[in-house]
């Protein structure tokens, strides 16, 4: 799994690397809201847009593409931006708080049967992979696992 994938330097290193071993390989990007409103690439030295990042995804050899270690309001957003140029499996997992050197603070972390709404629209995007990173409790995961359920019962 490549995580964070946001700096456009490293991005197709870290990919030929993880396609030359021959075993599934899951892409994961990360991104960010500017002051400005535009979702772009996590990078925080420049604003990067999303596609920036997602032309470096190939046709072919990437499992599954996704969106992790962000908010959960842009989350949506950037599987729309990854869609674009890959037709595979989509992966979200939001992170909750925000990290200020040197510890994560987890304040104003979104409450379960909020994220649950948009569990359901990522999982209305495609995604068939959700859940949670940083911040995120087992009730956030319960809020997936609803999802899921009520998608696979239909």
């Amino acid at each position: 799994m490549l995580e964070m994938m946001y700096e456009p330097t490293r991005v197709p290193l870290a990919l030929e690397a993880a396609l030359a071993t021959g075993l599934p390989v899951w892409f994961g990007m990360s991104a960010r809201r500017t002051s400005d409103g535009r979702v772009v690439a996590f990078h925080a030295f420049e604003d990067l847009p999303l596609d920036e990042i997602t032309k470096f995804i190939p046709k072919t050899g990437v499992d599954v593409a996704g969106v992790m270690h962000t908010s959960a309001e842009i989350v949506g957003e950037s599987l729309r931006t990854i869609r674009k140029t890959f037709s595979g499996p989509l992966s979200a997992y939001p992170d909750g708080g925000y990290f200020e050197m040197p510890d994560w603070k987890f304040v104003d972390v979104i409450e379960p049967t909020r994220l649950e709404t948009f569990f359901e629209q990522w999982h209305s995007l495609g995604a068939q992979v959700i859940g949670g990173c940083c911040g995120l409790t087992v009730e956030h995961v319960d809020a997936a696992q609803r999802v899921h359920h009520a998608h696979s019962t239909r």
